[in-house]
């Protein structure tokens, strides 16, 4: 076969390739000498309760587990990755202040406080306050929460929750700012801990506009493909979360609170690993 010949086909190999799967090639050519950690997960758990030694031995036989920094120690986080099998992520809340993280409280200014019409947010549900994630000092202060929380212990990744907050804000506006803070926030964390895997806890419009090209996961909590099916919204936004998916090689992590069978056999059709979660925890009681 001639050389023209050859360089055809691989012409036509490429097109075909670029025509059907484009947003596979592109999540492909970003992995390249970069691959997702999170690639072969096919189990995880979320804990954020004290360990005891008999869960650390169900943890060992998982792919991934989440857990809190403050009830774990780093001789337990060393135990659980000695194996080589597990990998173990820290949380870290990223909008909410609460009352019982004295090491945020410590850091903070009153700057750092997120406020609409000069007074701040209170959320009474989670008995917290937000955070101004637009706030230069508060990226500090999260560098720092996670250089000591997550770094310090020997995690190897963070996991980024409450970032729902600053997308559910009544004024588009601020939700923008937030957006763009978070956008910001972002590039200082991994400019700062390039090394360091990252999953976001949902966030979608933040996933699809920027963060799918930081992130290694994206948590849907709370997902149930029975009750979205139906609706022209959720089809969408599931469409968005592939297409972002897939062109930035991340994985798609699910918690449901529906033991059906549909939710499921959706996630597992489309490569989502796949976590159901009884709904009256908040993953202080440990389920094997």
């Amino acid at each position: 076969m001639s050389k023209n010949i050859t360089a055809f086909l691989l012409f036509m190999v490429i097109m075909v390739l670029l025509f059907f799967n484009l947003d596979g090639l592109i999540g492909f050519f970003r992995r390249i000498g970069n691959p997702n950690p999170l690639k072969d997960v096919k189990t995880y758990k979320v804990y954020y309760d004290h360990l005891t030694p008999e869960i650390i031995e169900e943890i060992k036989k998982l792919d991934l587990v989440i857990l809190e920094p403050a009830a774990v120690t780093s001789r337990e986080i060393r135990e659980i990755r000695e194996q080589g099998k597990t990998l173990v992520y820290g949380y870290i809340s990223v909008i909410d202040i609460e009352p019982y993280d004295s090491l945020k409280l410590n850091l903070i200014k009153e700057e750092d406080y997120l406020k609409i019409n000069g007074e701040k947010v209170y959320v009474s549900d989670h008995d917290c306050y937000l955070a101004d994630i637009t706030s230069s000092h508060y990226h500090d202060v999260l560098l720092k929460l996670i250089q000591k929380k997550i770094i310090g212990l020997g995690f190897d990744g963070v996991f980024l929750d409450t970032l729902d907050r600053m997308e559910y804000l009544k004024d588009e506006k601020q939700v923008e700012r937030c957006i763009q803070g978070y956008r910001e926030f972002l590039a200082k964390l991994k400019t700062n801990f390039s090394d360091l895997s990252v999953i976001q806890n949902r966030a979608f419009n933040s996933f699809s506009q920027f963060s799918g090209k930081y992130v290694d996961g994206i948590l849907y909590e709370d997902f149930s493909y029975n009750k979205m099916k139906d609706s022209e919204y959720y089809q969408k936004l599931l469409a968005s979360i592939l297409k972002t998916s897939k062109r930035n090689g991340c994985r798609v992590l699910v918690i449901s609170f529906d033991q059906d069978g549909e939710t499921e056999k959706f996630c597992r059709k489309n490569g989502w690993i796949y976590l159901y979660h009884p709904e009256d925890s908040v993953y202080n009681t440990w389920y094997n």
